[in-house]
């Protein structure tokens, strides 16, 4: 019985099929279900047409599943069981075969967390469900992205450390530590670059990912030739042309996107 369906039980559940033990034998708790980045759509070389087509997708939308379902119908996002309509988006990655695979394991069980673990049965919040006396139990339910209130990144002494780029969280803290060289106020690196939070729920990701393409462009502004250099931006790998018209392109999108996500969402305020 795998408990939990992130990242860290979606790989538990991979390793037990790809070492040969049968889909049957498995029993999934699912407390919520999430969209999945597409993993082939993030790598260097593409990631920049995938970004430029998340933020196209808020401008065109006029709800947050419509967000989703324009990009699953792409390609870049997807779900493991389609009947379902995910409420999470965590940025978890898989790659068709995985999916495959996970697809699978039949016996799925949402009723909501685990309350507590007894003698033949596991108690959830919506019931209970039977469990033989030999269960292994694989707990991967802990959080170890946990979505947390943004702070300022620069104060008197003192550095925060957070997300400034959506699920980079390498590439933001490079992105920080060249922000702290720049010769200017803390005020002002504060105004060039804010915190984004990781994503959880998937009405996080307008929010997300537009402050990360904001930071984007306000940086472009400071440190063009780092940015483009950096090899933890994805996008370095893209060839100068594409590179600046996707740079360009983004910038150009922005402001509407961020009116679009602010009438689909509007207690998510501005970027």
């Amino acid at each position: 019985m795998v408990i939990g369906a992130g990242k860290t039980g979606i790989d538990a559940i991979l390793f037990l099929l790809d070492e040969g033990v049968s889909p049957e034998r498995v029993q999934w708790i699912v407390s919520n279900d999430s969209w999945l980045w597409d993993r082939a759509t993030v790598q260097p070389g593409v990631v920049l047409k995938t970004l430029t087509a998340q933020v196209e997708s808020i401008v065109r939308a006029a709800s947050i599943d419509e967000v989703f379902l324009q990009l699953e119908r792409q390609g870049s996002i997807c779900r493991i069981d389609t009947s379902v309509l995910p409420s999470k988006w965590r940025c978890a990655t898989v790659d068709r075969r995985e999916l495959a695979v996970l697809r699978r394991v039949e016996n799925v069980v949402r009723m909501g967390r685990v309350q507590r673990v007894g003698a033949g049965e596991i108690q959830l919040d919506d019931g209970t469900v039977d469990a033989v006396e030999d269960t292994l139990f694989i707990d991967c339910s802990a959080n170890g992205l946990a979505k947390l209130e943004p702070q300022p990144l620069f104060s008197e002494g003192r550095v925060s450390l957070q997300s400034v780029f959506m699920c980079q969280q390498t590439f933001s803290a490079a992105l920080i530590a060249r922000l702290e060289l720049l010769d200017i106020s803390d005020e002002r690196r504060n105004q060039i670059c804010t915190a984004a939070p990781h994503p959880e729920l998937k009405q996080d990701l307008p929010s997300s990912l537009l402050t990360s393409t904001q930071n984007l462009i306000n940086m472009h502004r400071h440190m063009p030739l780092w940015l483009r250099r950096s090899r933890l931006n994805a996008a370095h790998h893209e060839a100068p042309h594409r590179y600046l018209l996707g740079a360009g392109k983004l910038t150009l999108l922005q402001r509407r996107a961020v009116a679009s996500m602010n009438s689909m969402l509007p207690e998510q305020g501005s970027v």
